[in-house]
């Protein structure tokens, strides 16, 4: 029979050891794909657009001013949230409650983030109807479509570690 101590399975049937917080190493794990996903994202667009702000700007091209101009401000926007979520990160949570705990709330982070890339695609939407502001719709709608698909693979990934201690969605490919 398993031995259970503050929510936490310390050892299994046999009497074997169970490695503590293992559920709480999966919430972390998780963080940390949605961290390093949305960092990469941030950093190729911060590079990638600023260099079509720039250039745009040099050769009179609107399309390119808009486009790079949203990459790299949308981009510095996805660094700044990623370096306030690597400050509070903290250790693997030790119990289940706290990793089930922490995931709800990852859950409802990512969530909302998610209902807010919807709002923001409305914007861009809106933004492509004026020809003036095209390019930066353009820019917007791209960075919104891209934050809206990662936003809700993890909203569903924390529900489903908050639900059952599973992920809804494997975390690796097989």
């Amino acid at each position: 029979m398993a031995i259970v101590k503050r929510g936490v399975t310390v050892q299994d049937r046999q009497g074997t050891p169970a490695v503590p917080g293992e559920l709480g190493q999966r919430v972390v794990r998780e963080e940390r794909v949605l961290l390093t996903t949305v960092g990469t994202w941030g950093l190729v667009s911060v590079i990638a657009g600023t260099a079509m702000w720039l250039g745009g700007r040099s050769r009179s091209a609107r399309l390119l001013v808009g486009v790079g101009r949203q990459a790299a401000i949308w981009g510095a926007v996805d660094l700044a949230v990623v370096g306030f979520g690597l400050r509070r990160s903290a250790a693997a949570p030790e119990t289940d409650t706290e990793a089930r705990r922490r995931a709800g709330r990852m859950a409802a982070i990512t969530g909302v983030n998610a209902a807010a890339d919807v709002a923001y695609l409305a914007g861009a939407a809106a933004l492509l109807r004026r020809p003036e502001r095209r390019p930066d719709g353009l820019g917007a709608l791209g960075q919104a479509a891209f934050l809206l698909l990662v936003d809700a693979r993890h909203a569903r990934r924390f529900a489903g570690l908050w639900r059952g201690g599973r992920s809804a969605v494997p975390l690796t490919r097989p």
